[in-house]
């Protein structure tokens, strides 16, 4: 081989492994997103579990006090090298149509910060003196 073909062959394969490469940092960042996305909606079904779990009395009570209405998890990966704020907040939605003093619309919001943005997932339930009437959510 001369070296003319010796140069051409490294710069065939310095293309290929460099394609290589930004594939698995792609995968990689993908892998990461999905985790957090993951953990957020685990931290916003807990709770929504634990307003499930109380009365509408009990639940109104707990809904004009801070330490019920919003918190932050820390969360760290599976290798414990780094750690994750899941930030998130509980609000009873007085603008909603049919709120009234015997029906609450509840939103929970979680709020992450992944590649220098902002990502937050919300679901909402609406609360009744005689049980719980819809959920929904909504993620950006």
């Amino acid at each position: 081989m001369t070296l003319l073909e010796v140069m051409i062959a490294m710069s065939i394969l310095l293309v290929i492994f460099g394609a290589a490469l930004s594939s698995v940092v792609n995968v990689a960042a993908t892998v990461a997103a999905a985790k957090n996305r993951t953990r957020a909606v685990a931290v916003l079904n807990q709770r929504m579990e634990e307003m499930r779990a109380l009365t509408f009395a009990n639940l109104s009570q707990k809904l004009g006090a801070s330490t019920f209405t919003v918190g932050t998890e820390t969360h760290a990966d599976f290798t414990g090298t780094s750690a994750r704020a899941f930030t998130w907040t509980r609000s009873v939605d007085t603008a909603a149509p049919d709120a009234s003093s015997d029906l609450l619309k509840v939103v929970v919001t979680v709020t992450w910060s992944q590649a220098n943005r902002t990502r937050s997932i919300s679901a909402y339930s609406y609360f009744a003196k005689n049980g719980i009437l819809v959920a929904d959510s909504t993620a950006s």
